[in-house]
This record gives C-alpha cells, sequence and structure tokens, in this order.
C-alpha cells in the first residue's frame, strides 16, 4: 500500500483549504467543505471494501489505508469509496472492528474534522450535564476562530443540534461559559493591532485577580477571550517582567480544574503550540497517571489529531524526552493494549 511518501496520485500535502471567515482566518488543512484532494481514490476504496467484505476483516489493510493519508486524500478516499459502494465507509468500519481499534479508524476516517465532533459528541451524556469538561476543553481550546466555526458547522450537520446549545445545557460552571464564548468564533486575529496600554492594563488586572480568591474567574476568561495570540503572549511578557512570576505558573496555582485547564491550553499554544501538544500527550500518559484510569479515547483522539501536524508533532516528541527524560514511543506502547491499536497508533506516531 502507499506510505505517507508516497503520493503519485493525489494532490500535493502543501495543499491548503482557501475556505475561511476572512482573508486572514483561513481553515486549517481537513476543515473546509472542499479540502479533497483531486486525483483517483478507487484503488484505495476497493481495497477497503475488499477488507471488510465477507467473512473476515484484513485488518492490516485497513491499518496501510488510513495510517498514511493527509486530510485531502483522506478526505478523497471517504468520497470515492461512499461514491463507489453507495455505502458509508464509517458504517462499515464499525460492523468490522471493535474497541479502541475501532474508534481509532473511524477517527481517521473522518478526517480532522470527524475526528472532533465525534469526540465532541461522545462527551455529552444523553442525561444531565458533563462530567469530564476535559473533553470538550481538548476540542475548543486554542483553536481558530475558522476552525471552530467548521466545527460548529460539521456537528449540527451530523447531530441535527447547535453544539453551542448543547455546551450550554451540559456544561456547568465557568469552564462551560469560558466554552461558549470561545464557540461565539469572535477573538481578534493574529492581524488586528492592539495598544500596549490596553496589554499593560490586562496584565494588572489578571494579577488582581489571581491574588483574590473571591475575584471573578469569568474576568480571567474575558481577557483571554478578547485578545489574539499574538496579544496574550504580549500580556504574558508585561506579566512575568512586572510580577516576576509567569502568567502560566500563576494560572496553575490560582486556577484549578477544567477551567484552569482551558486557560492554560490557550496560553500555551499562543506561545508554542509544540509545547501544548507536549503537554496534552504527557497528561494521558501511564508515567503520569499513576493512580487513575487511562482514557484510551483520550490517547486515540489527541494522536489522531496530532499525527496531521507533523511539524508540530515531531518538535512535540522531542519536548517530552527534554522535560520528562522519557520516550513517548515506549510509554504508548506500555498505555495501550497489544494487537492492531498498538500497531495503528504506533504508525500515527512515527509517520513513516
Amino acid at each position: 500500500m502507499h506510505s505517507r511518501k508516497e503520493s503519485t496520485r493525489f494532490y500535493s500535502p502543501s495543499h491548503r483549504s482557501s475556505i475561511s471567515l476572512s482573508p486572514t482566518t483561513p481553515t486549517s488543512p481537513g476543515y473546509g467543505p472542499h479540502d479533497v484532494a483531486p486525483g483517483d481514490g478507487s484503488s484505495e476504496a476497493q481495497a477497503l471494501r475488499k477488507a471488510m467484505k465477507g467473512l473476515g476483516t484484513d485488518e492490516d489493510t485497513l491499518i496501510d489505508i488510513l495510517a498514511y493519508p493527509d486530510p485531502f486524500q483522506m478526505a478523497l478516499i471517504r468520497h470515492t469509496y461512499e461514491g463507489m459502494f453507495r455505502r458509508s465507509l464509517e458504517r462499515d468500519i464499525k460492523s468490522d472492528t471493535s474497541g479502541i481499534f475501532q474508534t481509532a479508524l473511524v477517527n481517521l476516517a473522518g478526517g480532522p474534522l470527524g475526528n472532533d465532533i465525534y469526540r465532541l459528541h461522545d462527551s455529552f451524556p444523553m442525561i444531565g450535564t458533563i462530567t469530564d469538561a476535559q473533553k470538550v476543553v481538548d476540542v475548543i481550546a486554542g483553536r481558530s476562530n475558522a476552525d471552530l466555526q467548521a466545527i460548529k458547522t460539521g456537528y449540527a450537520n451530523r447531530y441535527g443540534n447547535a453544539l453551542i446549545e448543547k455546551v450550554r445545557r451540559k456544561m456547568d460552571g465557568d469552564v462551560g461559559r469560558l466554552c461558549v464564548m470561545l464557540l461565539d468564533c469572535n477573538r481578534p486575529e493574529n492581524v488586528c493591532r492592539f495598544e500596549w496600554q490596553g496589554v499593560e492594563a490586562d496584565a494588572q488586572l489578571l494579577h488582581g485577580v489571581m491574588a483574590d480568591k473571591k475575584a471573578d474567574r469569568m474576568e480571567v476568561c474575558r481577557v483571554f477571550v478578547q485578545s489574539s495570540d499574538e496579544r496574550l503572549k504580549a500580556i504574558a511578557a508585561v506579566f512575568e517582567s512586572r510580577f516576576g512570576i509567569s502568567l502560566q505558573q500563576s494560572i496553575g496555582e490560582n486556577i484549578r480544574g477544567y477551567l484552569g485547564s482551558a486557560l492554560l491550553m490557550m496560553l500555551v499554544n499562543a506561545q508554542d503550540p509544540a509545547a501544548h501538544m507536549a503537554a496534552l500527550v504527557m497528561s494521558v500518559l501511564p508515567t503520569h497517571r499513576i493512580t487513575q484510569t487511562l482514557d484510551y479515547k483520550r490517547i486515540v483522539y489527541l494522536l489522531v489529531r496530532f499525527h496531521w501536524d507533523r511539524t508540530n508533532f515531531e518538535q512535540a516528541k522531542q519536548r517530552v524526552v527534554e522535560q520528562s527524560g522519557l520516550s513517548l514511543r515506549t510509554e504508548l506502547r506500555s498505555a495501550v493494549i497489544s494487537g492492531d491499536a498498538q500497531t495503528l497508533l504506533l504508525k500515527l506516531y512515527d509517520g513513516l
């Protein structure tokens, strides 16, 4: 089967979506409605159908075909399969596989956008409010306006519900309100100019809120949502210069729980996307979760998402080694049950 380096029929991976909310805010690859590579995906579609048709399943073929395409190629394979056979690739995968292996294959076949909306849907309970807001925070925090708009549209198209209303109903507390604010998709873009006087005022405000245990934490959320990534970096620099402690450390010490996690994700992603990836990956590894049950679906979601952002992911892997002395690949081998799931996830990790 083809590898990541073999792409003779498909469009070049350097292709980028032209769909955007404005000329300065393009969607990431795989989030635009027309993000489909030109070319012929019929051989992959036929091989997938053969691998799942009749008795038994050819897991090796499923891995070989679905582990390597970029977002545009994956869309071509999915559309070709469904057009040729009048069948849903997702439903066929679900009928022939199970467990974590199934989750990984379905998330891959859905592309980056599918990976996000499947994770969100899996996060919301049928009855009551969400008990693990981190599942939603993982998807929403630190994302661009354009990608969040695509996620909202994709979620509504697939499940018939407005994502922002679902979050309002299912997520309690300040973290739920922050997610609603982010889903309004109105954060300033990085090209927006800002005044340093306002930056200094916001750094002072944040310090005051951190120092007062009774202060409204939503003041911090408002500063973050009303700031572009570039402005957040400027605020963090002023904060550390003036108060002798990093904004990241101050948030970690003073804002606990899911809200603190969401704010840290936004800040670290603005400062260094690779560090953001490294922190997320390390948070799900066995060494860092000694007393907790591993969330295998979270491991799958993050690995599928990050393998499509190869440059930052390679840097993140190196950061894990530098920060912890751990081999991320070794950790994954111990975290993921043996068999097809392990084989697939290690291929995503390696990216060969």
